[in-house]
């Protein structure tokens, strides 16, 4: 049964359960410097290699673990072959639980359901605690994967996009044809749009236009009648640098009818 109840009565209802009982776990070992990158159920620090074994055969859906002997971390995973891969790591261990073997109680084996711890209790019952991992309490953006650590939570950030939850982006704008010249009469325009709260700097590292005529120009807001923020034309090598103080950030690049040169390259990035 899955059941939400306050923790001091879920602390006073296990408690007989678990006094005075020693841990028995065997039939099975550790695969020696191997780690494998499968999803993370849940991390644990401060733990024995058996009792991390025991820990996954209380959530439901575990079915392996990685150990650090080193740090004394257990990953609690979800393995699926093919697909998840297991490599070589220095100072981690990994085993499936399939034959491992335990003493048989309330949680063994495990009756909950995926995504549901199990907790022994008295008069032979057995609770199913729903919990939240550092990812489900933190999750990444913009298709960022996240895994479970002991120390909290990683989030692997898309490429494009960074911070500790892949909520903030960066990218490359440059004129047409850069590195090579840019034709007449053009006027493009570049739209940074980034959440709400965050702003922009944009680094520009290289102008070649025709000085008099061919302009990059920037804009605090989407479009040309916002405050200008910057204005580049001719020939610049050294960088240059501006900031916008909302989300929203505006390029326009245009030519005349003469004379071109490489035209801009420019990096930007997003922030709090």
């Amino acid at each position: 049964m899955l059941v939400h109840f306050p923790e001091f009565f879920i602390l006073m209802l296990v408690f007989r359960t678990i006094e005075g009982i020693s841990l028995n776990v065997t039939g099975s070992s550790f695969t020696k410097n191997k780690y494998s990158n499968s999803h993370v159920i849940l991390a644990l620090d401060k733990v024995g290699p058996l009792m991390c074994v025991k820990d996954c055969s209380l959530y439901k859906g575990c079915n392996a673990v990685n150990y650090n002997r080193i740090r004394l971390d257990c990953e609690l995973l979800s393995v699926s072959f093919p697909g998840d891969n297991i490599t070589d790591m220095e100072g981690s261990f990994y085993t499936d639980i399939v034959g491992w073997k335990m003493d048989k109680d309330q949680c063994t084996p495990n009756p909950c359901e995926v995504g549901t711890k199990c907790i022994s209790a008295m008069y032979n019952n057995h609770i199913c605690l729903s919990f939240d991992t550092p990812c489900d309490v933190h999750p990444c953006l913009n298709n960022g994967v996240c895994r479970n650590m002991a120390s909290g939570y990683k989030c692997n950030c898309q490429d494009g996009h960074n911070g500790d939850n892949c909520e903030y982006s960066s990218g490359i704008i440059s004129s047409p044809n850069y590195p090579g010249n840019y034709e007449n009469d053009l006027e493009y325009t570049y739209l940074i749009r980034e959440q709400v709260g965050q702003r922009i700097t944009l680094t520009f590292s290289r102008i070649d236009t025709e000085e008099c005529c061919d302009y990059v120009q920037v804009f605090e807001g989407s479009t040309i009648s916002d405050s200008p923020l910057l204005e580049l034309s001719g020939s610049i090598s050294s960088s240059r640098t501006v900031h916008s103080s909302s989300n929203n950030m505006l390029v326009l690049f245009t030519s005349d009818r003469s004379v071109t040169g490489s035209g801009f390259y420019a990096t930007y990035y997003s922030h709090s």
